[in-house]
């Protein structure tokens, strides 16, 4: 059961790491039309319906050495301007809800770069004798 205080997020994978949005701040998930992808159209927009969305390749940003891939679905979300951005990933992503106790702040870096320039916040979440990390991201943080 959860708490009345939890706040829901969508959780998606990339590049071996668990990162997650809250739900309040995706406009949408959907469908990423092969002819969109980086691969066929290096320029990083994408034209959906009557909205252009800037293309934030997490992939690249956290590991640029990964060859691009096509993914199937895109999370689409703003950032503080308000502009859209659609984050590709490769699988549906989930719905959960997180406590305010189980989100805890990352240490500053002096140093920040890859996954610690985008993510603020950590829950880790133990299950059967496993925890699993799940970062959450802040996109108005950084574009590329």
């Amino acid at each position: 059961m959860m708490n009345d205080e939890s706040t829901p997020h969508l959780v998606f994978s990339i590049a071996d790491y668990f990162l997650a949005l809250p739900l309040k701040n995706v406009l949408r998930v959907v469908n990423y039309p092969p002819q969109n992808h980086p691969i066929h159209n290096p320029t990083g927009f994408v034209q959906m319906g009557h909205h252009v969305l800037q293309i934030f390749d997490l992939h690249q940003w956290i590991q640029p050495s990964l060859e691009p891939k096509e993914q199937l679905f895109l999370v689409v979300t703003q950032d503080r301007q308000g502009a859209l951005l659609g984050i590709p990933i490769d699988h549906p992503p989930d719905l959960m809800e997180f406590s305010p106790e189980a989100i805890h702040p990352l240490p500053k870096s002096q140093v920040q770069s890859g996954l610690a320039e985008i993510v603020s916040h950590a829950v880790v979440i133990p299950e059967q004798g496993i925890s699993t990390t799940i970062f959450l991201l802040n996109v108005s943080g950084a574009k590329s």
